[in-house]
């Protein structure tokens, strides 16, 4: 029911095999864990909740593919799904829904593309109090899992959304529009 996965340090760069392909197809018509610990050198465990996966794979289709994957984060719900492609370079389309804990947040993510180089989208709408205002905030990147910098800059829209909900006691006026860009910078402190 439990299960506890140490990931090993190592100095060496991360890279991609040519294949993550298997000789017979199989399918996890349904699974369930009631902890799943991930233990990570020089950093706080992860701990997943009550996981519950349904996936396949098939080696004619080239792809594995997961139809559901739920579980509950120390942050909240998650259900995903998505298909990754077993032969270079990858290619991942994958979705999941959330619900964060925090002010009720409502999360929506997509990643597409090679898995070194996927095109990640975010989209997070508060716990609307008031129908008249949509709020939403976006962001879309860049994830190189194996570059030099890990994320490119993120782009930024706001709609609606009012300092309070997130968290802000100042400004309490006004509702922030617009759009921007985020560097990400691996190098700072």
């Amino acid at each position: 029911d439990q299960v506890r996965v140490q990931l090993a340090a190592s100095a060496a760069a991360p890279s991609l095999p040519s294949s993550i392909a298997l000789p017979l197809p199989f399918a996890i018509r349904a699974a369930s864990i009631t902890r799943l610990r991930i233990e990570r050198p020089g950093a706080a465990p992860i701990d997943l909740e009550t996981l519950s996966l349904r996936a396949d794979y098939e080696g004619s289709r080239g792809s594995w593919r997961v139809e559901r994957l739920s579980m509950r984060t120390p942050w909240g719900p998650v259900t995903a799904s998505g298909s990754l492609e077993d032969r270079a370079p990858f290619r991942v389309r994958a979705t999941a829904d959330a619900s964060a804990d925090w002010r009720g947040l409502r999360l929506s993510a997509s990643a597409s593309g090679p898995l070194a180089e996927l095109a990640l989208r975010l989209e997070a709408r508060p716990a609307e109090r008031d129908a008249e205002v949509a709020s939403v905030l976006k962001a879309s990147t860049t994830l190189r899992l194996f570059g030099p910098t890990l994320l490119d800059g993120v782009v930024l829209q706001a709609r609606g959304i009012r300092p309070a909900q997130l968290g802000l006691a100042r400004p309490t006026l006004g509702i922030l529009d617009g759009e921007g860009d985020l560097d990400w910078r691996p190098d700072a402190p």
